[in-house]
């Protein structure tokens, strides 16, 4: 993805907005109920794939608090 506006000396911000579902594991973990249940692959896939240097990231789930470790 080219950088042309941090190139020009501009900073880059990103904002992703999640409004689903959440819930708790039988081991008492809580995640956010995407479809493949990979969080860590969301983050590396879609997160980290922005490559912007402010990434403002707003979820709205039940068990929210667990699963950003309150």
């Amino acid at each position: 993805m080219p950088r042309l506006i941090a190139d020009a000396g501009r900073s880059t911000e990103a904002l992703v907005v999640y409004v689903g579902h959440g819930d708790i594991a039988e081991d008492g973990h809580a995640f956010l109920t995407l479809l493949d249940r990979d969080q860590a692959a969301r983050y590396s896939t879609v997160i980290d794939a922005l490559d912007a240097d402010f990434i403002h990231l707003l979820v709205e789930a039940c068990h929210i608090l667990g699963v950003i470790g309150s």
